[in-house]
Formats: structure tokens, sequence, C-alpha cells
């Protein structure tokens, strides 16, 4: 029995495989080129654009602009002649909202339109089909460049039992495996929630689910609003990036999309 589990150990010790820094180099800089976010101040805040290979986390309040965010994303990429697709819960992902901002990149709108692919599931259990599906299979991810989710947490409001929790983290886990297994951006809206702060004790206002999550994000983005005598404030936090430091811009709406009306602060 002890030979049997050395000879196991002395094989799975010898398939273990090492990259060297040049070759992981080399690869970011020809195929994990970031992705235009569609708001050069944007792409400079979060420290290039959004790569692939990476996931990304938008959360924040209602009306902030977080699915303005992924239309505006969706609409850069399909423009320059890549794929898209979306997977959206909620229907605040717009298609008349992506071809209006379509149509300032480029002529072949019709065209472009065709690239993005969406799917509408109603369901926990539909979700997690689509997302097993592009897990495993390389033909549906064939020249897809970003996967969006929108949002992500739709069906687990409300969610106590130990099982829900469990499908949440697979979830997360499908995702990370589309973007490293597959090397896409992928993106997804969470809502948020309030709880207890550890230390403190006092109620703050965080990710949903962030607690169940056994693995997080690569990059975490953090959209709030407040009123002020001139009208609404908007702005954008970075709270976890490997490629820039933690800062923050304000930004508003416009027809194109995003675009900040204060450069990033730290």
């Amino acid at each position: 029995m002890h030979d049997s589990c050395l000879d196991q150990y002395r094989m799975t010790k010898s398939q273990v495989k090492f990259k060297t820094a040049r070759e992981l180099f080399n690869f970011e800089c020809t195929s994990s080129s970031a992705l235009h976010s569609g708001c050069t101040e944007l792409d400079n805040l979060i420290g290039g654009g959004f790569f692939p290979g990476c996931v990304t986390e938008i959360s924040g309040e209602a009306g902030c602009g977080k699915s303005q965010i992924c239309m505006q994303f969706a609409a850069v990429t399909i423009a320059e002649g890549r794929k898209v697709v979306c997977i959206e819960t909620e229907r605040g992902f717009s298609v008349k909202r992506v071809r209006e901002i379509l149509k300032l990149h480029t002529n072949e709108v019709d065209e472009a339109m065709q690239r993005l692919l969406i799917s509408s599931p109603s369901t926990m259990e539909q979700m997690m089909n689509i997302l097993g599906k592009l897990e495993h299979s390389t033909q549906q991810l064939d020249e897809t460049s970003v996967v969006i989710v929108d949002a992500i947490a739709t069906f687990f409001r409300g969610c106590t039992e130990k099982e829900d929790f469990q499908k949440w983290r697979n979830v997360l886990t499908m995702l990370y495996n589309i973007a490293l297994h597959h090397n896409i951006a992928v993106i997804y809206v969470n809502h948020i929630t309030t709880r207890p702060d550890s230390s403190s004790g006092e109620w703050t206002t965080t990710p949903f689910l962030a607690k169940g999550s056994s693995r997080r994000p690569t990059i975490q983005l953090w959209l709030d609003r407040s009123t002020t005598e001139s009208g609404t404030i908007r702005r954008i936090s970075v709270v976890k990036s490997p490629f820039s430091p933690t800062c923050s811009a304000e930004y508003v709406i416009t027809n194109s999309g995003l675009s900040f009306v204060r450069l990033p602060s730290n």
C-alpha cells in the first residue's frame, strides 16, 4: 500500500510543469493585450483596459452605470471585429443602447451586431447550464473575446441554504475557468448588500455574497453616487487590481457611454 502511494506521488510529481517568467511575459504581450473599454480614462484607471484571462467584478447600487460599462465595452469590442457573449438576467443590458454606441464606432452596424450573442436565462439552473457549456466548449467560444454576465446575483437573492452558497461558488469557478482556459475577458455585474463589520460592528455596504466567495475576482470596481446642490455625482473606484493602484474618479453617462469629469485620485 505504501509503495502504491509512493508511486502515485512520484507520477503526480513528474507531471508538474512550470513556465518561466519570460515565457509568461511573452504570452501576456502577444495573447493578452488589454481590450479597450470604450473610455480611455477608464482604461487608464484599471491599468490599460479589460484583460483576457482575468475576471472583473463591477459592483454598486442601482442606477450607477454598471450595465452602461458593459454595453459600452460590448459595442466597442464587436465594432473591432471581436465576438462578445452576454448572459443577461435582468433585462438591464439593452441591445438598443449597444446599437446607439456602436453607431459612433463603425458604419457596419448590422454586421457588427451579428458578433454579439445574448442568452437570457430565467432560472439559476439555466444560467449554470449556459456557463457550464461555455466552460467546456471551445467551439462555442471560438473567436470570442469577452463574456459578460449582467447580473450574476439575480437568482441568489434571498438564498439561505448551504447548497445555494455552493452554487454561488460554482458559478464563480466556472467564470474563472472560462477566463483562464479560453483566454477571455470576463466581466460580471454584482449587486450590493449590507452587513456588520467584523471589527467595528457597524453596518457596511459590500458586494453581494462577498463572504461566500472562495476566490476573489482579478479586478474589483465599485460604483457609487451621491446627490449635491449641483446635481448627482457618480464615482468609480478601483478596489482591487494587479494592474493599477487603488484610485477613483468621477464620471457622467453620455450618449457615447462613460465619460470622466475628474481625473483619477488615490
